[in-house]
């Protein structure tokens, strides 16, 4: 009982083809504990996301900049009284310039533009409450995050820490409740060519039978000139 160290590990090619059989066997009373863990990589291409109790999608979307001009409302005929009969809101003249993004999905094999910016979103599903699980998300090698500073994150509650690494992003979250959650964060494009952006990782830290992984994404990046004409 002292010698054995309670592990039978087989490694690479002891693992051959086919079915194996594994037999647990003892002798007296009492109850028999045991587990199994299988870890491996594959060389296909475009993986597919699998999970155990935790599930993840990841979305990609090109960020699209836009602007317009908004008349702005006389506030004195917006604020009749409730009750009144309410008139057209006559303009009082005065514009006010708003700008954002708009969202444009983005599948595997699509091309955006160098200086482009993407938002990453991670769907986390989880089938039960579990806490302290990492989510490693691998970004595509041409680009980089926006962000650059980790730290504490507050992310809609669910992330308590984030990390900005030279090949991925990493977010730790102290509790993740039954449910569906979402993560997110926002990279830009830089160096032109074509990069996969390799599954992202989720897993229970003291749990690793909790854990799962998201569809491989590629993307294409394209160089443009001064005037926005592709290179």
């Amino acid at each position: 009982m002292f010698t054995f160290d309670n592990r039978v590990v087989l490694y690479g090619l002891q693992v051959k083809p086919g079915p194996h059989t594994v037999t647990l066997s003892k002798k007296g009373k009492g109850a028999l504990y045991y587990s199994c863990y299988l870890s491996y990589f594959t060389k296909e291409e475009d993986v597919k996301g699998a999970g155990n109790e935790i599930f993840i999608k990841r979305e990609y979307f090109k960020l699209v900049p836009w602007a317009e001009e908004v008349k702005l409302a006389d506030p004195a005929i917006a604020a009749t009284p409730s009750g009144l009969q309410q008139k057209p809101l006559n303009q009082t003249g005065r514009t006010e310039l708003r700008a954002g993004y708009k969202r444009v999905p983005l599948v595997s094999g699509d091309t955006v533009n160098s200086g482009d910016k993407i938002e990453v979103v991670l769907k986390v599903t989880a089938k039960n409450t579990y806490d302290y699980l990492a989510f490693e998300d691998m970004k595509p090698a041409g680009c980089e995050p926006v962000e650059v500073r980790s730290g504490s994150r507050w992310a809609g509650g669910v992330c308590s820490h984030i990390e900005f690494r030279d090949e991925k992003v990493v977010f730790f979250v102290g509790l993740l409740a039954q449910g569906e959650h979402v993560l997110r964060y926002k990279l830009r494009a830089e160096t032109p060519g074509v990069f996969h952006a390799l599954p992202t990782t989720g897993f229970a830290m003291y749990a690793p039978e909790v854990r799962a992984i998201s569809d491989e994404m590629r993307l294409g990046i394209k160089d443009t000139d001064d005037t926005g004409t592709d290179k």
